[in-house]
C-alpha cells in the first residue's frame, strides 16, 4: 500500500551531507534481468531528509530507485541546490532527465503509477499509463507498477472485476511496445488469489506480471504460512517488488485476521521472513529489483528515518551477497 501523502512525485527540499567513502555502483553495471539488486522507493529518500535524490542514493549506497509518476506527468528535482521541473511528455525534458540519470550513475527500476481503471474516464486513465510508459522507455524503465482494480464493488465477483480490469490493461499493452505492466497485490480485492489468477488469465500476456508486496498480503489478513504460499504461487509472475514487513499479535500470526490488523515495521523487524521470499524468487528465476517499501518511516523524524532506511537496505543486501 502507498502513503498517499507522499504521492506527488519528487519534491525533495532539505539539504543533506555527502559521504566520500561510499560504494557507488554505476547503473550500467547493474545486470538487469539476470541478478537481484536492491532499490528503494523515491519517497523514502525524502523521508530520510535528503533534498537531493541523487545525493541520497549515494549516501545510502544504492543506484536504483522506483520513480513515482504523478498524474500530471511532471517531476520536480533538486540537484546541487537547484530545482528544476521536468515534463515527461516533453522530449527535451526527457532527454535532460536521461542525461541527469546517466551522469549520476542512477537508474529507475520501475515506475509507480496511480491509475484508476474504475474511473468513468477510463480513456484518460489509459492515456496516463501509456504516456508514463512511453517516458519510462526513454528513461530505461520498462516496468510500471499499476493499480489493477476497478474500485471497491462488493456486488461484483473477483473474477468479474478482473475481467473489467483486463480491458484497459490490454489497451495499454497494445499501444506501448515492450512495456511491462506489474499490478500490485494491494487493497481488498487485488490481494486475493481469485482476482489475480483471473486477471492473468484474462490478459494472457507475458508482459503482464506482478508487483509482489508480501507486506500487503500480511496486511490483508493472510497468516504467515498463507503469505509464503501466495509468494510461492506467484513468484514466476513477478516483474517488480515492494519489500515490506509488518508485525501482528503473536497469537494471530498463524491465523486468518481482518485486513489491517498488523503494525507496519522496518523491514528487518517484521514477522515475514523476507529471506525466504527472496529464496522463492530466486528459485522461480526472478532477476530484478528488491525495492524497499517501509511504511513505518512516516512515523519517525528524518534523522531516525535515515538510520532505519539504511538498515532496511543493508538487510536486503545481505540476502543477495
Amino acid at each position: 500500500m502507498q502513503n498517499a501523502a507522499l504521492g506527488h512525485g519528487l519534491r525533495l527540499l532539505i539539504a543533506c551531507p555527502h559521504s566520500p567513502t561510499l560504494i557507488w555502483h554505476q547503473a550500467r553495471d547493474r545486470p538487469r534481468g539476470r541478478a537481484l539488486y536492491v532499490s528503494c522507493r523515491d519517497c523514502h529518500i525524502a523521508q530520510a531528509g535528503f533534498s537531493d535524490l541523487f545525493a541520497g542514493l549515494r549516501e545510502l549506497s544504492i543506484s536504483s530507485f522506483e520513480l513515482d509518476v504523478p498524474r500530471d506527468l511532471s517531476l520536480t528535482l533538486e540537484v546541487d541546490g537547484l530545482r528544476k521541473r521536468y515534463l515527461l511528455t516533453e522530449a527535451e525534458d526527457l532527454r535532460s532527465l536521461r542525461r541527469l540519470l546517466e551522469e549520476a550513475g542512477a537508474s529507475v527500476c520501475a515506475l509507480l503509477l496511480r491509475n484508476d481503471f474504475g474511473s468513468k474516464s477510463v480513456d484518460d486513465e489509459v492515456s496516463y499509463v501509456v504516456k508514463a510508459c512511453e517516458a519510462g522507455k526513454v528513461l530505461g524503465a520498462d516496468v510500471a507498477r499499476i493499480d489493477s482494480t476497478v474500485g471497491e464493488h462488493p456486488e461484483l465477483s473477483s473474477e468479474r472485476q478482473a475481467k473489467l480490469a483486463a480491458g484497459p490493461i490490454k489497451r495499454v499493452l497494445d499501444r506501448v511496445e515492450g512495456a511491462r505492466l506489474a499490478p500490485e497485490n494491494h487493497g481488498f480485492v487485488a490481494n486475493t488469489r481469485e482476482f489475480l489468477d483471473a486477471l492473468f488469465q484474462n490478459v494472457a500476456s507475458d508482459r503482464l506480471g506482478l508487483t509482489l508486496d508480501p507486506g500487503n498480503l500480511y496486511w490483508y489478513g493472510y497468516s504467515l504460512s498463507e503469505v509464503m504460499t501466495m509468494v510461492d504461487h506467484y513468484a514466476s509472475n513477478v516483474k517488480h517488488t515492494h519489500m515490506k514487513n509488518g508485525r501482528a499479535l503473536e497469537a494471530t500470526r498463524e491465523t486468518r485476521r481482518q485486513p489491517g490488523q498488523i503494525e507496519m515495521t522496518p523491514i528487518y523487524q517484521g514477522d515475514i521472513d523476507l529471506g525466504m521470499v527472496v529464496a522463492m524468487l530466486r528459485r522461480a528465476g526472478y532477476g530484478g529489483d528488491l525495492t524497499v517499501e517501509d511504511e513505518s518511516l512516516a512515523g519517525y523524524p528524518a534523522h531516525q528515518a535515515r538510520q532505519i532506511l539504511g538498515k532496511d537496505l543493508q538487510h536486503l543486501t545481505s540476502m543477495i551477497e
